[in-house]
């Protein structure tokens, strides 16, 4: 963009401007912005500044000089002389521009964007300034806003490669694709060496399915850009999706070696080891997700030590829940580990999952996330007990029923269940739509009516929240018990957890329902897409982590057809025993 905006200013001086005296030839000058567009910055400004000593009020080198200063990151001098030319010319609309640029960088939008428009109110054509406007509002999170701007900039000039790829990535923001990649790929067809837009066409692409296609653009883009960490690591997604694993796991360590703390990468990277059961190397990588922007625990810090494994001597200390409802209840398992330990253990979690945990003797107290902490001496996250305490696939502690619910509840709940069919399964079809790998791993609940047929069997949802809907839409109130008024009315899970104890089977997809159901040692069969969470890893029908489950995997990306099929047989079979 810097050396776009020399080329303009040299032509405007080769062609003079009538409008402003100050901007005759000037042999000076013109060497100045030739040292500045070659990249030798020092020289330029001590050309810039040789000007300025001789005529402090020239407004070109004071706008190149405030350019020279946004080029290098010093924003506050950029302003600085900017405003300086705009005084002194305010006619000049790449000057309102340029200074727009320098706000947006010091993430001053709103000031940006009133330069902006001041430059448009000079020139109503200026395709850039329309451009700029919309990152200023990409930027404050306004896509559709920015959407706008975008498109007004590409009415006046339609061969605008970066506007077609700003366009495309707002798109891509607001989950239109089709119309994304179709402006990724206009960017491309006018500049072919364009590595983001190739690399981030493939991420729209991936995000449709068309995997190999997505494949191709990030291998373009990594042609492009051989140093592209980021075209490494989304191509390392795809290929771990539809199982090529060697090749993303490669890819994963070529963007790691470009940028050592590339965080996303050895977090993806960690995920595949574990998958494939390479839990030595995986742990290790795993805790890397502690630096990714989006996990909650990347802005906490402790004055606290975390805690290494070693003998904790009747200190205390603080075990803390990073993730989901559902991890929390799988790795919940380690507190009798860190008791041993001889820890005094403190349990951080959401509050409403306390009372499941409540027949642990060894938490001494539980905390709310949003109660004060008490004193502790250690802390740990609860899912990095595993690397903490070096696990194993022979060593995951899997008591196969840790979680017990209060009797009175459950013989409550029995009863209401009573009148339905001696062979009561629950259901849940729908997880977290918050979850990265949603869209993969829920099932529409019509998927489910291949098994609403059979006679012997009474289907209960525990379905809470989004996704409830589907009963009604899909007019199975008839043939689904929906007790959803009844639970969780108080505490999170406390109902469905009783529900849950008085069932034959619980069939799902992989959500906190579904842990919470392996936790208490219920049979549960779990429906998972063809490219699982890393914690079902791959190729087996049963997991270390809840010896009471069976696993039922789709075959290839999508089909969930076949997996019900085979839900379907297991179910007639799991009938008649």
């Amino acid at each position: 963009m810097i050396s776009q905006i020399i080329k303009k200013t040299l032509a405007l001086f080769k062609v003079g401007n009538s409008n402003n005296s100050s901007h005759s030839p000037n042999q000076l000058l013109q060497e100045a912005m030739a040292q500045h567009q070659a990249g030798l910055l020092q020289e330029a400004e001590i050309i810039y500044r040789e000007i300025l000593a001789e005529n402090p009020n020239n407004p070109d080198a004071l706008h190149l000089l405030g350019l020279l200063a946004y080029q290098v990151g010093n924003n506050t001098v950029a302003i600085e002389y900017i405003e300086k030319a705009i005084g002194i010319n305010p006619s000049v609309p790449d000057y309102y521009n340029n200074c727009g640029e320098a706000y947006r960088a010091s993430a001053n939008n709103e000031l940006s964007i009133k330069c902006y428009k001041q430059a448009l109110e000079i020139n109503p054509d200026f395709a850039e300034a329309y451009n700029n406007m919309g990152n200023a509002f990409k930027d404050m999170g306004q896509n559709e806003e920015a959407i706008v701007y975008y498109q007004k900039a590409l009415v006046i000039k339609p061969d605008f490669f970066q506007g077609h790829y700003n366009l495309g990535t707002a798109l891509q923001i607001v989950g239109k694709l089709e119309e994304a990649t179709n402006h990724y790929q206009n960017a491309i067809s006018i500049k072919p060496d364009y590595a983001e837009a190739h690399n981030n066409l493939g991420v729209a692409l991936h995000e449709i399915g068309q995997h190999e296609q997505a494949i191709n653009h990030y291998q373009n883009a990594i042609s492009i850009k051989p140093d592209y960490a980021e075209a490494h690591n989304n191509i390392g997604i795809t290929l771990q999706e539809i199982g090529r694993h060697e090749e993303a796991i490669t890819h994963y360590q070529e963007a790691i070696s470009l940028n050592p703390d590339y965080a996303e990468a050895h977090f993806n990277l960690s995920c595949l080891y574990l998958l494939l059961g390479d839990f030595k190397n995986g742990w290790e990588e795993y805790e890397w997700r502690l630096k990714l922007k989006n996990n909650i625990e990347h802005t906490r810090s402790f004055a606290q030590p975390k805690w290494s494994g070693l003998p904790l001597n009747g200190k205390s200390i603080l075990l803390h829940a990073e993730q989901g409802l559902g991890d929390t209840i799988q790795f919940i398992r380690y507190v009798p580990l860190v008791a041993e330990a001889g820890g005094k253990v403190i349990v951080e979690c959401d509050s409403k999952l306390s009372h499941l945990f409540s027949n642990y003797g060894d938490i001494t107290r539980f905390v709310g996330r949003s109660d004060d902490l008490p004193e502790f001496d250690f802390h740990a996250s609860l899912l990095s007990l595993p690397s903490i305490f070096k696990t194993t696939l022979d060593t995951i502690p899997s008591a196969t029923n840790y979680i017990h619910i209060n009797d009175d509840l459950v013989k409550s709940w029995g009863e209401k269940l009573s009148t339905l069919k001696n062979n009561k399964v629950g259901i849940c079809w729908q997880g977290s739509v918050d979850n990265r790998k949603d869209q993969s791993r829920s099932i529409p609940l019509k998927c489910f009516s291949n098994l609403f047929d059979i006679p012997e069997i009474s289907f209960i949802s525990l379905q809470k929240g989004y996704g409830q809907e589907q009963i009604k839409e899909g007019e199975y109130t008839d043939t689904i018990a929906d007790f959803s008024s009844e639970m969780d009315t108080h505490e999170k899970f406390i109902d469905t957890s009783a529900i849950i104890e008085s069932l034959n089977l619980v069939i799902g997809v992989d959500t906190a329902t579904i842990h919470l159901a392996g936790a208490m040692g219920k049979p549960v069969w779990v429906l998972l897409p063809y490219s699982p969470d890393w914690r079902w890893m791959l190729n087996t029908k049963n997991t270390p982590w809840y010896p009471t489950m069976r696993l039922f995997r789709q075959q290839e990306p999508g089909n969930w057809e076949t997996v019900i099929d085979e839900v379907r047989i297991e179910l007639d079979k799991f009938i008649t025993t």
